[in-house]
């Protein structure tokens, strides 16, 4: 692969730094506190549709 092309490449951790930014300020806090819900919430849906199909 072009090296030029991996230049603009940066992992999550710089893109959410970047964006919003460093952990402990409102608004990185708001974004992770708000990803984590996420989780939470898709964990609790896909636990629920195995317990439905479990129970067929």
């Amino acid at each position: 692969m072009n090296d030029t092309k991996n230049k603009n490449i940066i992992t999550l951790g710089e893109f959410k730094e970047k964006n919003y930014g460093k952990l402990g300020t409102k608004e990185r806090d708001e974004l992770e506190f708000g990803y984590k819900n996420f989780k939470i919430d898709e964990l609790n849906r896909i636990s629920s549709l195995e317990i439905e199909i479990s129970e067929e």
